[in-house]
């Protein structure tokens, strides 16, 4: 396991760097990133709703009452820490997603390990060995999908990265009990089995059939066990042969599983009326329209899993060229659009690649060790490797189960990669093993083999490390508006020192260019502002004050004013003005509101949005530095007001 360990320490440092923005501040916040923390103090108050302003476009309204689709577990690991220090609220995901890399790492480990016999190693460990399971470590991690989970600590990838972590953790387990069964480990894929189910059901469901499939595999072994009958030829050739079956393990394996059935339904009852299944139709974003697509997929249809979806996902999530190269920092980036196969309407398709063009490595391996599956007798060297080979079949069986629900979502996002990732884990690890074994005293086809190999590994740490940069510092809407600008100007200070030609990915005046890739330039025909493409929208990465930018000098009243006083009104059409305001308190201190038309369009109201009360200095004078995107080129109402170069006010809102 030292091996394992070095591999994921150089791993893990990679991870933990693109998951603070190099600050190595595990409290970053970012939107819903406060998502679990709340949940764990509505539990607290013996409750399962949330405030709807937490929220926001996640929420799913039932009988006004708001609640999040995201399981319980991570809410009830982030409780002992929000029920001690509630200041803590919003800044546990970072630690949170650190603990479940770790836990990534360590089952990555034991799988191999647990391999091991396939590449005809069964005595001691040599030096070579080590490297060996090193590196497999580093490239299954860093060069995988879930690196570029830690790329935001937003609830989304933090899910997705415990749901992977702990279904890889499942495997290794899940082949112990295969072929050393003992009732720790028993109880241990049993409580992996409720918890992936209380993460991300999509992913659970793997883990839930891998479950049933090992508690029927020590039933079926034991009953028998002295016959030669064709269904004890069947089950050794599926792989479902346990050497030491124990009724014991099976019956509990099995009520295991079906009692994390009954719980996740229970607590979806509780929600939402309903033991299975979302009811999407009720989530904010559908109901109050921010996103069209969306909003009109969930009016028109009745559910957001279908099989029509499967040759887009499938064709998509498996091309080679997924990929966008540039010659602009960090010279990878997603495709500027995703081919729809057919005409099937989709709820959402937004930035990614795919398996293949950001893991090739192990995308090659996980074919070579696809056909071991097939052919084990072909591709082992005696009989006990073609065993274990086998063993791996009905795990790959049951990883694949849990791929069907994201191949058949109506969306198609990068992250959702994370899901597919386990069931290229065990064919990948099949593959490397039985890699290690056709080398073994083959000197010049090895260093051959590794050369490629250890380039393969760079390529994937590489794309998968840049698509992480442009997910958290060009689409991601937490970001700041000053790191945005910073990283903007980093790429384009670059590209000039690196090549004498023009800024390519850049449009002035005219028409705003669409479906363009993530981090494209715009110039405004006056050279009033400049932007740059997000998810969809347009940030300003630089404005004067016709862009929207604006310095105030006020005076603050030196009486208190509880009314809000509107210091800037920008925007003139009816339904889309944006105000500025401030509130005055006793002792100087204060308070800047925003109020916006648009916003009060899409969730039926009309509120300030207030920042922290302030403390004025003893002249009364403030200096305001406010940023009001309202422009018609603009698909993002921003406001951002700044105090000594500090935002205390930051609303961003999609229209």
């Amino acid at each position: 396991m030292g091996a394992g360990a070095a591999g994921g320490a150089v791993s893990l440092l990679v991870f933990t760097w693109l998951l603070t923005a190099g600050t190595f501040d595990l409290g970053r916040s970012s939107f819903s990133s406060n998502f679990y923390d709340v949940q764990a103090k509505a539990f607290l108050a013996g409750k399962l709703s949330m405030p709807a302003a937490v929220l926001s476009i996640e929420g799913i309204t039932i009988h006004g009452r708001s609640y999040m689709y995201f399981g319980p577990f991570l809410a009830v690991l982030h409780l002992p820490f929000v029920g001690v220090d509630g200041s803590l609220s919003g800044h546990l995901s970072g630690v949170s997603m650190v603990v479940a890399y770790v836990i990534a790492l360590i089952g990555l480990s034991r799988l191999l390990w647990r391999a091991r016999p396939l590449a005809g190693r069964e005595g001691p460990v040599n030096k070579g060995e080590m490297v060996f399971v090193a590196i497999a470590v580093l490239g299954m991690s860093a060069g995988s999908i879930l690196l570029y989970l830690g790329s935001d600590t937003s609830v989304y990838q933090e899910t997705d990265l415990w749901a992977a972590a702990l279904a890889i953790l499942s495997i290794s387990v899940g082949l112990d009990l295969l072929t050393a069964p003992t009732r720790r480990r028993a109880a241990a894929l049993a409580a992996l089995c409720l918890s992936v189910c209380m993460v991300r059901l999509v992913v659970g469901l793997g883990v839930l059939a891998l479950t049933l499939l090992v508690g029927g595999a020590h039933l079926a072994s034991r009953s028998l066990r002295d016959r030669n009958g064709g269904a004890a030829r069947l089950l050794s050739s599926s792989g479902l042969v346990v050497d030491e079956p124990r009724a014991g393990i099976g019956i509990g394996l099995l009520a295991s599983a079906f009692g994390t059935l009954g719980s996740y339904a229970l607590i979806n009852e509780a929600k939402f009326g309903s033991a299975f299944g979302l009811p999407l139709k009720h989530q904010v974003l559908a109901v109050d329209g921010l996103n069209g697509a969306y909003a009109n997929y969930a009016a028109t249809h009745s559910s957001f899993n279908s099989l029509n979806f499967l040759p887009t996902t499938l064709s998509w999530y498996l091309r080679p060229d997924a990929l966008d190269l540039s010659r602009l920092f960090p010279f990878v980036n997603f495709p500027p659009r995703i081919w729809v196969v057919g005409a099937v309407r989709f709820a959402g398709l937004n930035p990614s690649s795919s398996l293949s063009a950001t893991m090739p490595l192990l995308i090659v391996l996980a074919v070579l060790g696809l056909g071991g599956l097939v052919l084990p007798g072909l591709c082992a060297a005696n009989r006990g490797q073609a065993s274990l080979l086998r063993r791996f079949r009905p795990i790959f069986l049951a990883m694949a189960i849990g791929c069907i629900g994201t191949l058949t979502y109506a969306g198609i996002a990068n992250r959702h990669m994370g899901d597919l990732f386990p069931a290229v884990v065990v064919v990948a690890t099949l593959g490397a093993t039985l890699v290690l074994r056709w080398l073994n005293g083959r000197l010049v086809v090895m260093i051959a083999v590794s050369t490629l190999a250890v380039l393969g590994l760079a390529a994937s740490i590489w794309i998968n490390f840049d698509l992480g940069l442009i997910n958290q510092r060009i689409a991601s809407t937490s970001i700041p508006g000053s790191e945005r600008a910073a990283f903007a100007l980093f790429r384009i200070s670059t590209f000039h020192q690196m090549f004498s030609s023009p800024l390519p990915q850049i449009t002035r005046g005219g028409n705003v260019p669409r479906k363009v890739p993530l981090g494209w330039l715009y110039v405004t025909a006056n050279c009033s502002g400049l932007y740059q493409a997000g998810q969809g929208v347009w940030y300003g990465i630089e404005r004067t004050k016709a862009a929207g930018h604006h310095r105030i000098e006020l005076v603050l009243p030196t009486r208190p004013e509880r009314r809000i006083l509107p210091v800037l009104v920008s925007g003139e059409t009816p339904g889309s003005v944006d105000v500025v305001g401030i509130r005055t308190f006793p002792h100087r201190r204060y308070q800047v509101a925003y109020l916006s038309e648009n916003y009060g369009k899409f969730f039926s109201q009309h509120e300030w949005t207030g920042s922290l009360v302030l403390q004025a200095p003893s002249s009364g004078t403030v200096n305001l530095d406010v940023t009001i995107d309202s422009s018609p080129h603009v698909e993002l109402r921003q406001v951002n007001v700044a105090v000594n170069g500090h935002s205390i006010l930051n609303e961003r809102l999609e229209v």
